[in-house]
C-alpha cells in the first residue's frame, strides 16, 4: 500500500505478492496491446513533426513528435521546401532540429511510429493547406502520388510480431 494513505492507516495488505505481480503484468500487457492498435491506426496518415534530433539507435535517423505528440522516427533525408505560394520548392533542404516536416507513417514499433518525410513545412503552411490533403486524402493526390516500391515493415507487440512488406514510394509534384 502506498505511505501516509488512509487504506495504510485502516487497511491491511492481504493480496499475496504474486497475485500483486500477475495483476500488474495485466495491466501493461492491455496498455501495449491497446498502444499497438491506436498506433496502427496511425498508418497511412499524414503528421506534421517537430524534429526533435537524431535517434537514439540510429544516426541515419531522425527522431521528433507529431501534432499528436507521438514519437515518430523517420530517415535522416533532404527534403523539398513548401513555398509561401503553395507549391513545393525546387530547393531541397537538410531537415534539422526545430524544422517541421510532414510525415507519412508507415509503421509502428511499440510507443513510437516510424515513417517517411515528404516535405518540410511550417505550422501555419501545414494547418491552412496541407490539412486540407489529410483530410480529403483520395480527393487530393494531385501533389502526392505513390510509385512502386517494396518496403519491409515489422510491427512488435509483447505478444507478437509482424511483417509487412509496403508496394509505395512517396513522389512530390508541383502543383500546376
Amino acid at each position: 500500500m502506498r505511505e501516509k494513505t488512509p487504506a495504510e492507516r485502516k487497511l491491511q495488505d492481504d493480496v499475496p505478492e504474486p497475485v500483486k505481480k500477475r495483476r500488474l503484468q495485466e495491466v501493461i500487457q492491455t496498455f501495449y496491446e491497446i498502444l499497438f492498435q491506436k498506433n496502427s491506426s496511425e498508418i497511412g496518415k499524414k503528421h506534421l513533426v517537430l524534429v526533435e534530433g537524431k535517434s537514439r539507435k540510429s544516426p541515419s535517423y531522425l527522431k521528433g513528435r507529431s501534432d499528436t505528440n507521438k514519437k515518430v522516427i523517420f530517415p535522416d533525408i533532404p527534403t523539398p521546401l513548401f513555398s509561401d505560394d503553395g507549391t513545393f520548392s525546387d530547393i531541397i533542404s537538410p531537415v534539422k532540429p526545430g524544422d517541421y516536416v510532414v510525415v507519412v507513417i508507415e509503421s509502428s514499433s511499440g510507443v513510437s511510429l516510424r515513417g517517411h518525410p515528404i516535405v518540410s513545412m511550417t505550422q501555419q503552411q501545414f494547418y491552412n493547406v496541407y490539412q486540407k490533403f489529410t483530410q480529403k486524402d483520395n480527393e487530393t493526390t494531385s501533389k502526392i502520388r505513390t510509385t512502386p516500391t517494396t518496403t519491409t515493415t515489422t510491427t512488435t507487440t509483447p505478444t507478437k510480431t509482424k511483417t509487412k512488406e509496403h508496394n509505395h514510394n512517396i513522389i512530390l509534384q508541383s502543383e500546376q
